[in-house]
Formats: C-alpha cells, sequence, structure tokens
C-alpha cells in the first residue's frame, strides 16, 4: 500500500525550497559529512592505477 510522501518520516529528504543556494554537499548532509584537503600524492597513485587497470583490460580484450 503506497501514500503521500511524508518529509518529516523521511529524514534522507529535504526540500530544495528551504535550502538556500550555494551550500556545500557535505553542508547538505549535515553533521558527520566532511571533505578533506585533497592528497595529491594519494590522487596521483589512484589515478596511476586506474590507468593501469584500463590499459590491461584493453589489453586482454585485444589478445582475445
Amino acid at each position: 500500500m503506497t501514500g503521500p510522501l511524508d518529509p518529516s518520516r523521511d529524514p534522507d529528504r529535504f526540500d530544495p525550497a528551504e535550502t538556500p543556494r550555494g551550500r556545500t554537499l557535505p553542508e547538505l548532509l549535515g553533521e558527520g559529512a566532511y571533505e578533506d584537503k585533497r592528497d595529491n600524492a594519494t590522487w596521483l597513485w589512484g589515478l596511476l592505477g586506474i590507468l593501469a587497470f584500463l590499459g590491461l583490460v584493453s589489453l586482454v580484450i585485444s589478445l582475445l
């Protein structure tokens, strides 16, 4: 059985009319949400890992 949504019983949703523009995602998520500064070395290793994975997949597909 379905009925109308009750925003007070659904805390995962928010009313865009009540939310001022320009708020960041952590502000919209509320307490406990955070953004750390980007660690460039970790970001670079992640990017290299993704590129290596894509290269490996391309190699496997070309050999089949």
